[in-house]
């Protein structure tokens, strides 16, 4: 939790409501209450801090009630070591939810599987967002936290404050983000922490692992499912430990196995780590013009016509690029129109300089089949910044493009632009 402790700024306040009362801090509109809608309840800690507890909790959902106008008091406070609650019986009820899931008492029966729905997230989906709590029963829980983190941790903003989605409250786990993320990462934990097998007369052998053509934060995920606890011997005993270390730092994996799964995993990463496929893109921006044309390849310029018949076309902006045909990966490529635009009113005369529009075509590569040399495209999109008339997103689009052909994913403006995609296998 120490990610988060850092983030709280506002002191924690002592005393009794009258005294809180008179801190004249302002609240929001929506924080306006009267007395008939409050209420009033106590939470006597059975664990944690009444503090640490009061600080967590001000982060999910502190506030500050203005009440009938004229008193400002805080919905949260520390009253000796109790924690005082006073808000309104929704609010409470949820308050009292989270104190219930974070504040174990020794003998409490775990419930892992249970989740609080947090309605306080400003920017996250309030259907989806959650708590869930988490209890390590075989594995340290700083060495969990840290690979979690490693492989699931993002920051999450709530109430525009900045909080980790995976902390630690003592001896649990507390994950906070959407439902999507919160059962990805209980599922992680769960994985994760599971019995060391009992000592085995085989001795762990040892494998350093330096990946050529994936990144360690994709190791790591692809090989969750062979991540266990071992018993390693030491000169004091037996300790112990997960069997493999991510060394970010050093692009290194370090994997400590009895001999015949070390060569399972030693295979593994052999045939997961090799190069993804290359391919050239060339995009052409085409305007269209009234006779003639320039700088367009006969073929393509025999298609666009079929698509939309004009007396000539010419070649507005062009680029090549060569990418990693990889699942999941974000391209984008930038260029520069050849046609100057002048300001309003301005006579184009010989001489006159203008300035060019700039393009933007982004997508993200959906799937490539290597085989037939088809590239799925998604979430692509086309800009155009033209001068004196401002940034334009023109369209947005998924598709395929076969190898070799002249795809056109889109026509735009008023004086059309065809934007053309092909690709093409890497020398």
């Amino acid at each position: 939790m120490q990610r988060l402790l850092q983030r709280i700024h506002r002191p924690l306040l002592a005393g009794a409501i009258a005294l809180l009362a008179a801190a004249a801090i302002p609240a929001q509109a929506d924080n306006t209450v009267s007395y008939d809608q409050l209420e009033l309840r106590q939470w006597e800690p059975r664990v944690h801090g009444a503090d640490e507890l009061v600080e967590i909790l001000t982060e999910l959902y502190g506030r500050k009630l203005e009440i009938e106008g004229a008193r400002f008091v805080s919905n949260l406070m520390v009253l000796s070591d109790t924690i005082v609650l006073y808000d309104t019986p929704e609010r409470i009820r949820q308050m009292v939810a989270a104190l219930e899931k974070l504040d174990y008492y020794p003998g409490m029966e775990d419930d892992l599987g249970t989740v609080i729905a947090a309605t306080e997230l400003v920017q996250l989906n309030s259907l989806n967002a959650q708590m869930i709590t988490y209890r390590p029963r075989h594995t340290d829980i700083e060495e969990l936290v840290e690979t979690v983190r490693e492989l699931l941790g993002r920051d999450v903003v709530i109430d525009g404050r900045e909080l980790a989605n995976i902390s630690r409250l003592s001896d649990v786990v507390v994950v906070y983000d959407d439902s999507q993320h919160s059962t990805q990462i209980l599922n992680t934990l769960r994985n994760l922490d599971q019995p060391a097998e009992a000592p085995s007369s085989e001795k762990l052998e040892l494998l350093e692992y330096r990946p050529r053509s994936i990144s360690i934060r994709s190791l790591q995920q692809a090989l969750m499912p062979f991540q266990r606890n071992v018993f390693q011997s030491l000169s004091s005993g037996t300790a112990q430990g997960m069997n493999m270390s991510f060394l970010f730092d050093k692009g290194l994996v370090v994997v400590r196995e009895v001999p015949d799964r070390l060569a399972e995993i030693r295979e593994f990463l052999e045939r997961l780590d090799q190069p993804s496929p290359q391919v050239n893109l060339t995009c052409w921006v085409i305007r269209v013009q009234e006779g003639g044309g320039e700088g367009v390849p006969e073929e393509l310029a025999a298609n666009l016509r079929k698509l939309l018949p004009y007396p000539g076309y010419a070649r507005e902006a062009m680029g090549i690029l060569r990418i990693s045909a990889e699942s999941g990966r974000t391209v984008t490529l930038d260029t520069e129109g050849l046609r100057k635009h002048l300001p309003p009113g301005q006579q184009r005369t010989p001489g006159a300089e203008g300035t060019a529009a700039s393009y933007q075509l982004r997508f993200t590569v959906g799937s490539f089949d290597e085989e037939n040399g088809v590239l799925g495209l998604d979430d692509c999109t086309f800009a155009a910044t033209v001068p004196f008339a401002g940034h334009h997103n023109l369209f947005s689009t998924s598709t395929r493009v076969a190898q070799g052909e002249y795809a056109v994913l889109g026509v735009a403006g008023g004086d059309p632009l065809f934007v053309v995609l092909r690709v093409q296998p890497a020398d």
